[in-house]
């Protein structure tokens, strides 16, 4: 019964001792599964979010802000494309108004014209008359021009006669120089019709220049008449260059009493 007694109490504590040890070699094994199951999901998180992310949520992300990008756009194309039809309309509209104004304007140009034709017809009318006129004073002047060779011619012949006494020869000299004069004073008018008045206020201030010449060389006026006359032709020249028309007046009257002195039983024509 002792040795039985012994028996059973070591056969009890082997079995608690083998219970126990696998009772502890459970919980290691369990202890290891679960370190072995957390670095598992620890692995699984670690590598798997960043791959998660890489692949799933980040292109979401991605395509999200492109579309918002893209809404952007749009809106933006949206609000160009508006305001570039505000702008085509304000521009139509001020082409229209312009167009009605060029209208205006051009019917204002069209009348204008019209007038400008008219007055074109008018004045090419005048010209013309003028120009006949200008033929018929050349004419003259041609004729004048005739006349004045052939008195010089005659003038020239008289000068070797011996029987020419010298008074005819200077009244006949006095006779040459009142013809230039007056072929002159002619010159200058057909000068001024054809509207020449820079050649025509040349010809005027040579004119008097022989026409003051022919009065210091006279004789056939007195003393005071000359001064009178010459008083006259310095205010003719005076004019020549403010007023042609004045001092080719002045220079014909100047003319016409000294052609009277010369001549006094002539009826001279003037020039």
């Amino acid at each position: 019964m002792t040795t039985q007694t012994q028996t059973q109490p070591q056969s009890d504590v082997w079995t608690r001792l083998g219970r126990g040890l696998g009772r502890a070699f459970g919980f290691l094994l369990r202890l290891v599964f679960v370190i072995l199951l957390a670095v598992a999901m620890g692995a699984g998180v670690y590598f798997g979010v960043p791959w998660v992310y890489n692949a799933l949520i980040r292109p979401v992300q991605e395509h999200s802000a492109q579309l918002a990008l893209l809404d952007a756009r749009i809106e933006n194309l949206r609000a160009s494309v508006d305001g570039s039809q505000g702008t085509q309309d304000n521009r139509l509209t001020l082409l229209e108004t312009g167009s009605d104004g060029q209208r205006e304007r051009l019917a204002s140009a069209e009348a204008e014209l019209a007038e400008l034709q008219e007055s074109l017809k008018t004045e090419t009318d005048a010209r013309a008359a003028l120009e006949a006129q200008l033929v018929g004073a050349q004419a003259d002047n041609d004729a004048l021009a005739e006349q004045l060779a052939t008195l010089q011619t005659s003038v020239d012949e008289l000068q070797p006669s011996v029987t020419t006494t010298l008074s005819d020869v200077v009244h006949l000299q006095q006779q040459i120089a009142l013809l230039q004069v007056q072929n002159g004073l002619l010159i200058a008018q057909i000068q001024m019709v054809a509207e020449n008045l820079g050649d025509a206020r040349a010809q005027l201030a040579a004119t008097a220049s022989d026409l003051g010449h022919l009065l210091t060389t006279t004789k056939a006026l007195d003393a005071g008449t000359r001064a009178a006359l010459t008083n006259r032709l310095t205010t003719a020249l005076a004019l020549v260059e403010a007023s042609p028309a004045s001092a080719l007046t002045e220079l014909e009257s100047i003319w016409a009493q000294l052609d009277r002195g010369i001549n006094p039983k002539e009826a001279s024509a003037g020039p």
